[in-house]
């Protein structure tokens, strides 16, 4: 082959895929779908290393382990995400707590662990974080954290460059490279 096979799916909300329960539920929903699609590509592969972005790169972590995977820009999670939107700035932590309490239980999300919570008790494969520090949605300070609780050894790359889910579109040719180097050192 020219390389290795690179699927492609929408989780449960997202994209073509059927909605069960209106709305989004911030990788809570999606990392069950990401666990079952790696456990049945592990089955067929053997290996396997995900890349998510976004919400994807937190329903990806919620769903460790895996070979390994690529974190486009990901949120720690609906809570932080909220205190950091520019139209929360100065609400009290305890609004923005009842808030995401709020919209856990209108969209009733699944129990899962925290993004911080899951790389806590990760120990697996390598992940390599990405995220551009001009992102305008989640900063980038959210995989600095995460990368941090990953243990340390997560290789990571955040260029000044590129705004939410567009570092690729900013960085091409390094993008490609870093990704590329990193996905077949882990399938070797």
């Amino acid at each position: 082959g020219i390389g290795p096979d690179v699927p492609v799916f929408d989780p449960v909300s997202q994209g073509l895929s059927p909605c069960p329960v209106p709305g989004l539920s911030y990788g809570a929903r999606e990392s069950i779908d990401v666990a079952a699609a790696a456990s049945t590509l592990r089955n067929r592969y053997g290996k396997v290393v995900l890349m998510g972005s976004s919400m994807g790169a937190l329903s990806t972590i919620r769903a460790l382990p895996h070979r390994g995977a690529v974190l486009e820009n990901p949120m720690l999670g609906l809570e932080a995400l909220l205190r950091d939107a520019e139209q929360s700035k100065g609400m009290p932590d305890v609004l923005v707590e009842m808030l995401a309490g709020l919209v856990r239980w209108r969209g009733n999300f699944p129990p899962v662990p925290e993004a911080q919570d899951a790389l806590a008790r990760y120990g697996g494969p390598p992940l390599l974080f990405i995220h551009s520090r001009s992102d305008r949605v989640v900063p980038f300070a959210h995989s600095e954290t995460l990368a941090r609780e990953a243990g340390g050894a997560a290789p990571t790359w955040f260029p000044q460059d590129g705004d939410h889910g567009a570092v690729w579109n900013a960085n091409r040719d390094e993008f490609e490279h870093r990704v590329r180097k990193f996905v077949l050192d882990l399938l070797k």
